[in-house]
């Protein structure tokens, strides 16, 4: 997840406690700031997998391979199963 990006600041109690952590380490470190209704968070941060980087981000239990899409929308599965294919 890029530094820059915004931070849902809810929790969810599906939430995993790596995700729970992390946040808390973070802020602790000035690393995940608060900024109106969302954390910015100031330095890269990297996941072993992508539902790991989505539940960080969106703060509940997440399913990265079809939270996170490109510009047209597209599922990371979806650009995976597409390039794969090639």
């Amino acid at each position: 997840v890029y530094s820059g990006s915004k931070i849902m600041v809810t929790e969810a109690r599906s939430m995993g406690d790596a995700a729970k952590e992390l946040r808390q380490n973070l802020q602790e470190k000035q690393l995940l700031v608060k900024e109106g209704d969302f954390f910015l968070l100031k330095e890269d941060q990297f996941f072993k997998t992508p539902s790991g980087a989505a539940q960080f981000a969106t703060g509940t239990s997440s399913n990265g391979w079809v939270e996170w899409k490109d510009a047209q929308g597209k599922t990371l599965s979806e650009i995976i199963n597409r390039n794969s294919n090639l």
